[in-house]
C-alpha cells in the first residue's frame, strides 16, 4: 500500500510496524511542532495493541496537545482488515475510526478517501 500511495498518488508516507511505534511517531511530530498526521491507515491486528486501541490513544494525545480540541478535525483514521466480520466493522465509530476497509484495498477506494480529505479533483 505504501508504494501505491507514494507512486500512484504522489503522497509522502510514514510507516510504523507496531502500535507503539505509531503512537511514538505522532508524539514526536507534535513535539517538533508539526501537525499530526492528516490520515492514518492502520491494520486492526497489530502487535502490542490492536488498531482500535491505538487509534483511541493517538486521538487522546492529539486532543491533549490541542487542549481539548476535537482530534477528528485534525486526524482521520481508516482501519484495514482481512477479516470480513461485521462485529469488527461495527466497533469503529466508538474508537474514532472513520471506516473499516476490507483487504485488498484498491486504488479507486484510496482515490475516494484522498479526494474527500485533500479536495483532489475538485
Amino acid at each position: 500500500m505504501k508504494l501505491l500511495i507514494e507512486e500512484y498518488f504522489n503522497f509522502r508516507t510514514d510507516t510504523a510496524y507496531s502500535s507503539k511505534e505509531a503512537i511514538e511517531k505522532v508524539q514526536i511530530n507534535l513535539a517538533k511542532g508539526y501537525e499530526p498526521y492528516r490520515l492514518i491507515l492502520t491494520d486492526i491486528n497489530m502487535p502490542e495493541t490492536d488498531g482500535f486501541q491505538m487509534t483511541a490513544q493517538i486521538l487522546q494525545i492529539v486532543k491533549d496537545f490541542y487542549k481539548g480540541a476535537d482530534p477528528l478535525e485534525r486526524v482521520t483514521v481508516y482501519a484495514v482488515t482481512a477479516m470480513n466480520d461485521s462485529q469488527i466493522k461495527d466497533r469503529h465509530l466508538k474508537y474514532g475510526i472513520k471506516e473499516v476497509l476490507t483487504k485488498p484495498i484498491n486504488s479507486e477506494k484510496l482515490a475516494l478517501i484522498f479526494g474527500s480529505l485533500f479536495e483532489i479533483g475538485k
